[in-house]
């Protein structure tokens, strides 16, 4: 493979990727074949699947040959119904969204497939390496509160600030009508 070319050396990084602060690392090995099972916690597992539209090409291949990058999926799921499918890319970051919620964070550290795999069982030198987390910590940090909208209109004009973007038109309509008032107040006196 010639690995000067620019877009192969982006795609396959010469360094591992990291472990992500506080993630947990799942390193199995492959040896009943796939679909593969990894469970991860009580509730979640990720199956480890490779399409089989292209069947006849696996059987025919040597047990030792390498299955090609992209070909492979990882399932997530909860209590056996899957809720996510990412396409296994190694180093990329992904995250696993249920029910709008983002439960799990991870990174794929790692992983090898061989066409034996495909046919059955038996030690092929396959595995994966998984880094994860669970998504169940909130920010340790937080920005100042702002204001609350009765505190702004209290305010004078030339106190009130409309930095944020969804009072700035309320606002100015806000300072638009109590400038009329002042006028027409001024008129009637």
């Amino acid at each position: 493979m010639n690995s000067s070319l620019p877009v192969i050396a982006a795609l396959t990084p010469d360094r591992p990727p990291a472990v992500p602060d506080g993630a947990t690392v799942f390193d199995s090995p492959i040896r009943n074949g796939l679909p593969h099972r990894l469970d991860l916690l009580p509730r979640w597992q990720v199956v480890l699947s490779v399409p089989t539209g292209s069947a006849a090409a696996w059987l025919d291949a040597s047990p030792g040959a390498p299955i090609p990058d992209g070909a492979a999926r990882l399932r997530f799921q909860i209590d056996g119904v899957t809720r996510h499918v990412i396409p296994l890319v190694r180093g990329e970051g992904f995250k696993v969204v249920d029910g709008g919620q983002l439960r799990l964070a991870g990174t794929v550290l790692d992983w090898v497939l061989h066409v034996g795999d495909m046919v059955g069982a038996g030690d092929f030198g396959s595995f994966i390496r998984l880094a994860l987390s669970v998504a169940d910590k909130a920010a340790a940090q937080f920005g100042p509160i702002p204001p609350s909208d009765f505190v702004i209109t209290a305010l004078s004009p030339e106190d009130r600030t409309e930095s944020r973007p969804g009072n700035r038109i309320p606002l100015r309509y806000h300072r638009l009508r109590l400038d009329r008032m002042r006028r027409q107040r001024e008129l009637l006196r």
